[in-house]
C-alpha cells in the first residue's frame, strides 16, 4: 500500500521510524494485514491514499 502522510518538518523522521515499527510489529504478529489494522492505522495517522488525492492539471 502506498500513501501519504503529512507531519510537521520537525517531526518527519521520528514520524517515519515510528510507523516502520508499527508496521514491523504488526508484520511480525499477523503475517499479513487485517482490515482492522489498516482501517486503524489510516485514521491513527491521517493516511492518505491514492483515492483520497486529487491533482488539478487543468491549469498545466
Amino acid at each position: 500500500m502506498d500513501g501519504i502522510v503529512y507531519v510537521n518538518e520537525a517531526d518527519a523522521y521520528l514520524r517515519r521510524e515510528e510507523i516502520k515499527r508499527v508496521l514491523a510489529e504488526d508484520y511480525h504478529k499477523n503475517k499479513k494485514p487485517s482490515n482492522e489494522f489498516i482501517v486503524e492505522f489510516e485514521n491513527k495517522y491521517e493516511l492518505k491514499i491514492s483515492s483520497d488525492l486529487y491533482f488539478d492539471g487543468s491549469a498545466l
